[in-house]
């Protein structure tokens, strides 16, 4: 197998950093959502998006400190440091600015795959412009916003995927 053993071990740590990669901010910003503290499940205030994305980031810490732990391979964990680059990134953009966290995410799984699968998981990104449609008709981003946002992912990930590697 490329990246484990068996596919137990492919589909337990696939599972692990599903979790803390997706499950965990979700969670938090359900809670925000419940409480009242943003107005919709896509936190389109850009002053709160901080709390999803510190979520992120700390979730982020953990699963790479787990994974390595039990000696997961260096390509998941290269995964999951271009995962917190990326939300601290985003924290930042967003203490200026509303990038597209969608059209990023959408970016970063497909250059994700392409970096450890094989280059033609970059013919996903054809369905890029249909993603910044989408979150531009609703009113959510402007094209530019959905353009930077995937940008900074495909920056992002490449280049710590690229100096994770290298170690």
């Amino acid at each position: 197998m490329h990246l484990a053993p068996s596919w137990r071990e492919i589909l337990l740590w696939g599972s692990f950093t599903s979790v803390l990669a997706g499950v965990v901010p979700l969670l938090i910003v359900y809670l925000m959502y419940a409480r009242g503290r943003v107005g919709d499940m896509h936190v389109a205030e850009r002053r709160r998006r901080w709390i999803p994305l510190g979520a992120c980031v700390g979730s982020g810490c953990l699963g790479l400190l787990a994974l390595w732990a039990v000696g997961a391979p260096l390509q998941l964990s290269a995964l999951v440091a271009a995962y917190i680059v990326n939300a601290v990134i985003f924290i930042i953009v967003s203490l200026w600015w509303k990038a597209s966290v969608h059209a990023a995410v959408y970016v970063g799984a497909f250059t994700s795959c392409a970096l450890v699968v094989g280059p033609w998981w970059w013919s996903g990104l054809t369905g890029l412009p249909l993603v910044i449609w989408a979150r531009a008709t609703r009113g959510r981003h402007t094209v530019l916003q959905g353009l930077v946002g995937a940008a900074i992912a495909i920056a992002a990930t490449v280049i710590t995927y690229t100096l994770v590697m290298r170690q």
